[in-house]
């Protein structure tokens, strides 16, 4: 596993890895998903940590930082989101989202390769 993969220690001994980091499509998507079509004027793009948002903005954002960066789990790496949500282990889904929101959180850090 390269340093730029996440390996997450689930419940039961499952496991998923996610990648550690993020590319700038997948911040743009991100950052449109939580804006949900607001009309916003350029500074106040600036200013995302002080703003309020819609819950199900936030919710499909969540969502979409796990199914972009889930690379494995529970040994399916060829549809590993489709796995998640398709388990019986809700909790899983919450540690995974959890994990990859504190990696889309660290997008202003260099990353290593």
């Amino acid at each position: 596993m390269s340093n730029r993969e996440v390996k997450i220690e689930l419940d039961g001994g499952r496991t998923a890895t996610v990648r550690g980091y993020v590319n700038s499509r997948m911040y743009k998507v991100y950052k449109r998903m939580l804006l949900g079509g607001r009309d916003l004027k350029p500074h106040e793009l600036e200013d995302m940590e002080n703003m309020t948002f819609n819950t199900d903005d936030v919710l499909d954002a969540m969502e979409y930082t796990a199914k972009a960066l889930l690379i494995e789990y529970c040994g399916n790496t060829k549809e590993p989101f489709e796995a998640l949500m398709d388990s019986e282990y809700p909790k899983d889904t919450d540690i995974i989202e959890q994990k990859t929101q504190e990696i889309f959180g660290k997008v202003e850090e260099v990353p290593k390769k």
